[in-house]
């Protein structure tokens, strides 16, 4: 399965927040088990990104526990990076935004089952 993950921030510039989304993709490549790319696109020389594409990473998932995996990136992520959310979306338009909120000890399981059920469709 094929996911968009959507880095934001009201509180960061389109330089910081494109760096996120690097440091992001970086972290869910060194796992093994998805492939974080940037997003196919036309570009032009000097450009940063349009507001679609600006810290925008596609997700690929390669084995049956990189959901897993990529969950528990995406927790520290969000956990650590706390003025950030992540809005990953699938093909048909289905959604999950993650926010630090959502990563205290009491939201986590609930949380890690709604990322499953976003993923495994």
């Amino acid at each position: 399965m094929d996911i968009c993950a959507s880095v934001r921030s009201a509180e960061m510039d389109d330089e910081r927040l494109q760096r996120s989304a690097g440091e992001l993709r970086r972290l869910i490549n060194e796992g093994g088990e998805a492939t974080a790319t940037l997003p196919e696109g036309p570009t032009s020389t000097g450009s940063k990104g349009d507001p679609v594409t600006l810290g925008t990473i596609a997700l690929t998932f390669l084995t049956s526990g990189a959901a897993v995996a990529v969950f528990k990136v995406l927790e520290t992520f969000v956990g650590r990076k706390r003025a950030i959310e992540v809005e990953l979306s699938r093909p048909d338009g289905h959604k999950l935004i993650l926010r630090a909120q959502d990563m205290q000890a009491d939201q986590i399981a609930a949380t890690q089952r709604l990322f499953q059920k976003l993923v495994s469709k």
